[in-house]
């Protein structure tokens, strides 16, 4: 804060005049507000005018961000700004006007160039714009959506150095552009293939069209697909439980989960137990540890234990081999059928195949229960027993040999 008088701060980028205070051993970086008081004080910033966005908030100050620091840097009572290529007086700072709602519910739409959106009161829904934005939902549930966006989005909420706010790319990638928020309960993405990770808190996301992937974090989170074939992937954080029949997960990543709209997915390091739904799904294991799958419903699904000694279950298997297509759940292998030793079968429940794989670090040993087949990746396929009606089975785009452990007319239609 300067006294009285004409005084000059000077920065090599904005992220100079913030500073760190540490908190039960954490650091966050704290947000600068710089007060010029009485007299022609001036802002010395190493910096080109074009790189500095400026904003009003409705206190009066102007936030400024140059991309050097994830915090603008609030300023009042300041009269020249100097930059590299040039000084500009305060009444001469291109400034935009901030977007504030009022107590109730209001939609508030941003523009392409940097803005402060404040939400207030009430359950706001907030559409940004492709500029730098800061945006305070304020109090109430309020949502940020891209709905109306051209293209996918890659959303990925992390703090920022305040801890107040998150900070995430969107529309153009990893490297897109990045908005500071505070204060917002949901996040609506596009009608395209859209990518979210979340933070350690509870997000609530809906992904509307497109096939979405969210990536699980360690918060409560609340995932709607909508349209699409959308994916629930967990990476780590210990053994975990997610299921699509009941949209709910326990443990790891997924405890406190809920789900809707969605129709794969995959799990983490550890021992997990994937459940499938009444529809299409790709359960999709680790590399390393045991996995359960249970498939309960009566869709076609595709299950896929990578490493570890995995158990597959198909759920329920239907006698529907009309030719309207069938509803026989495969077990998908990565190495050829002569890699692997199977016993027993897998179609009734009642009665297990395992799948034993010799390669040292391969698939481990399966266990399938009602499973149509295993399929491996020279398009081999072994059917569990004989049938009394005929099979429509799935082949690939390989030369395929399909095994029976008894051969039947009925058992192949061609």
């Amino acid at each position: 804060m300067g006294g009285d008088g004409n005084d000059t701060i000077e920065a090599a980028s904005l992220r100079d005049l913030s500073y760190t205070t540490i908190f039960d051993g954490s650091a966050a970086r704290n947000q600068t507000i710089i007060v010029g008081g009485a007299g022609i004080d001036q802002l010395v910033i190493a910096s080109d005018l074009a790189d500095v966005s400026a904003f009003r908030d409705s206190d009066g100050g102007i936030y400024l961000r140059d991309g050097s620091t994830d915090v603008p840097v609030v300023v009042h009572e300041v009269e020249q700004f100097v930059f590299d290529d040039q000084t500009v007086l305060l009444e001469d700072l291109d400034v935009s006007v901030p977007v504030i709602g009022t107590t109730g519910d209001d939609t508030l739409d941003g523009t392409d160039g940097p803005e402060r959106i404040e939400g207030k009161d009430g359950d706001d829904l907030i559409l940004p714009g492709s500029g730098l934005d800061t945006v305070d939902g304020g109090d109430g549930e309020d949502t940020v959506s891209f709905a109306d966006a051209a293209g996918p989005i890659f959303f990925r909420l992390q703090p920022n150095e305040t801890g107040d706010y998150f900070r995430f790319p969107v529309a153009d990638g990893p490297d897109g552009n990045a908005l500071d928020l505070s204060n917002i309960e949901s996040f609506t993405g596009t009608g395209f293939d859209d990518t979210f990770q979340g933070t350690d808190g509870d997000n609530t996301i809906l992904g509307l069209g497109g096939d979405d992937l969210l990536r699980g974090s360690r918060g409560a989170d609340h995932f709607d697909g909508g349209d699409g074939v959308d994916t629930d992937r967990y990476l780590q954080g210990g053994a975990l439980s997610a299921s699509l029949m009941d949209g709910t997960g326990t443990g790891g990543e997924a405890d406190g989960d809920s789900s809707t709209g969605v129709e794969n997915l995959t799990g983490g390091h550890d021992d997990d137990l994937l459940e499938g739904d009444d529809g299409a799904n790709v359960l999709l294991g680790d590399t390393t540890e045991s996995l359960y799958f249970d498939v309960r419903g009566a869709g076609w699904d595709t299950l896929i234990g990578h490493g570890g000694d995995d158990t597959l279950d198909g759920g329920t298997y239907r006698s529907d081999y009309s030719g309207s297509g069938s509803t026989a759940d495969v077990a998908v292998y990565a190495g050829p059928r002569a890699r692997y030793d199977i016993t027993g079968t897998a179609n009734d429940g009642s009665s297990a195949m395992t799948v034993a794989d010799s390669a040292p670090g391969g698939d481990g040993t399966d266990t399938l229960f009602n499973i149509g087949s295993p399929v491996f990746s020279d398009g081999v396929m072994v059917m569990a027993t004989p049938r009394s009606a005929p099979l429509n089975m799935p082949t690939t785009e390989e030369d395929d040999t399909i095994y029976g452990s008894a051969v039947y007319v009925q058992d192949f239609m061609l």
